[in-house]
């Protein structure tokens, strides 16, 4: 997961990265921490400029890849994130750690930005979500298999209000995936309930969440991911669960 960095410790980290391309200008790795770290300060024009970089260096350097997928997602460019996804999907789903990293970065964009939001979109905003969602409808039967177009559908389906029998399913699919966002996953939870479909109490999905997704989770909804925690006997997310529980103000019932 990347760090949350402050500016300075980005630029810090810019600044010796880009030393170190200079000494290393045929190693991939350089590139891709250098996109990282302008994902991370928000500028993903440029950093999709050097996840290219990388690619160019090694065309088989899958972390880049799922880079520049994130790069276009956050630049809302969803078309080239799901054709890109299509081009390497054998690559990423071989491989347990490429497709929760690609699950994790895509999320994310849900809770980050806010386009997805209804009350916050202006009307150009909402043309350009509408003509995109139209194209990316497009390529659900071709492109069944699609993680990237699975999850930027269900972040669109969240807030649009619409209920089918498909996009029941969909939600149902995506939110047992590894890597979810916290904040992604509970919005699912919560959009299948006023659905009629009650996986509240799922230990499997309860157990996925890294911490307490929402304050407005019962106390026993704590308790069921506070134990699905020490099941796994995860140190860390107990004591994320812990902290956080104590913010919220939250009681959890320890077995």
């Amino acid at each position: 997961m990347r760090e949350n960095l402050d500016k300075n410790r980005i630029d810090i980290r810019i600044s010796k990265y880009e030393k170190y391309v200079k000494k290393h200008p045929k190693k991939a790795y350089g590139y891709y921490c250098l996109g990282n770290l302008y994902m991370a300060a928000g500028k993903y024009k440029l950093a999709g400029k050097y996840f290219k970089k990388s690619l160019a260096v090694d065309g088989n350097y899958i972390f880049a890849v799922i880079g520049l997928i994130e790069a276009y997602v956050f630049g809302r460019k969803f078309m080239k994130a799901v054709n890109l996804f299509s081009k390497n999907r054998q690559k990423i789903i071989d491989k347990y750690v490429y497709r929760v990293k690609l699950v994790r970065a895509v999320s994310s964009f849900y809770s980050k930005a806010e386009l997805f939001k209804t009350e916050t979109k202006d009307f150009l905003s909402m043309l350009y979500l509408k003509y995109t969602m139209q194209n990316i409808k497009k390529l659900v039967n071709s492109e069944a298999n699609n993680i990237v177009l699975k999850l930027i559908l269900c972040m669109n389906y969240l807030n649009s209000g619409e209920k089918s029998f498909y996009i029941i399913q969909l939600f149902k699919t995506c939110i047992y995936w590894d890597g979810l966002e916290d904040t992604f996953r509970w919005a699912l939870i919560k959009r299948l309930e006023e659905m009629g479909e009650k996986l509240y109490y799922d230990i499997n999905i309860a157990r996925k969440f890294s911490t307490i997704p929402d304050v407005n989770c019962t106390d026993e909804y704590v308790d069921l991911i506070f134990s699905s925690a020490l099941d796994k006997g995860n140190g860390g997310k107990i004591a994320d669960i812990y902290d956080i529980a104590g913010k919220y103000n939250k009681i959890y019932l320890p077995v």
